[in-house]
């Protein structure tokens, strides 16, 4: 059962159970509960034990829920999850994000795959791949560290001169292969 209020023309609001699905939204502020939506275009986004597959907005709360992809000045994830995001500001706690690209993120207790970022903090989070100008934080686990400087405890398994000298390495070798497979067809 699906309820829709519209409390003024800038603003929605669903509430309904998780099969609830919108399909498009476009207002001021859309207030999502126990419901799913696909695209939403508005200044303010919150959800609640709800989902989207694409969201732009100037801001965006989820709470135990998640979207596919997100652009938006300020990202606040709480027990949520999204699959690409970029934002000005981003804040995840206890949550996840697959790719995202922001000048500040922020990561307690949470997970991220591929991290592009100006400043990243992270305590006591995981990453694949962490990019940033400057890492801060605690108890961070990521397999490979680029970043500018770095201010905390990281545990990582490449990180930037390794990076370096592990793509110095591969150039190499590639190089070396080609030149050998070039001499070896003009002796042919």
């Amino acid at each position: 059962m699906e309820e829709h209020e519209q409390f003024d023309n800038d603003s929605e609001q669903l509430e309904g159970s998780v099969e609830t699905e919108a399909e498009d939204i476009v207002a001021e502020i859309v207030n999502l509960s126990q419901s799913s939506a696909g695209n939403i275009q508005a200044e303010v986004v919150r959800m609640n034990n709800s989902g989207a597959l694409e969201i732009s907005a100037s801001e965006v709360d989820i709470r135990q829920g998640g979207a596919g992809k997100i652009a938006a000045q300020s990202i606040d994830l709480n027990q949520a999850g999204i699959m690409m995001c970029e934002a000005e500001s981003v804040s995840v706690d206890q949550g996840g994000i697959v790719i995202s690209s922001a000048t500040d993120i922020t990561i307690n207790e949470g997970t991220a795959g591929v991290v592009y970022a100006g400043n990243a903090v992270m305590n006591n989070s995981n990453s694949s791949l962490l990019v940033a100008q400057q890492v801060q934080g605690e108890t961070i686990h990521t397999k490979v560290l680029l970043a500018g400087q770095v201010d905390g405890n990281v545990e990582t398994v490449l990180d930037t001169p390794r990076a370096l000298l592990a793509g110095a390495a591969a150039g190499l070798g590639v190089g070396l292969v080609f030149l050998l497979g070039g001499l070896l067809t003009r002796r042919s």
